[in-house]
């Protein structure tokens, strides 16, 4: 049970950080932002997925996931962006 808690904190505790970037992003021109979460005995993740074209020409693509299991917890990300 404890295992279960500390996975639903470690994705609740992501979530408002990630929330904090929505500002920049709705001053854009357009923009795509998709969230996934799952959680099941062997552990939880959080993929967030975010896309952005600006009005200046810019466009960026990040994706960033957060994973944690028995063996621990891992962050990866891919960010990309042209003018």
């Amino acid at each position: 049970m404890t295992n279960t808690v500390r996975r639903l904190a470690f994705i609740a505790a992501a979530v408002p950080a990630l929330a904090l970037g929505a500002p920049v992003a709705a001053m854009a021109d357009a923009k795509f932002v998709d969230q996934r979460t799952a959680a099941n005995a062997h552990g939880a993740s959080l993929t967030v997925v975010r896309s952005v074209a600006g009005e200046d020409g810019r466009v960026s693509f990040e994706t960033v996931t957060y994973k944690v299991g028995p063996h621990g917890a891992v962050i990866t990300g891919t960010a990309s962006s042209a003018r």
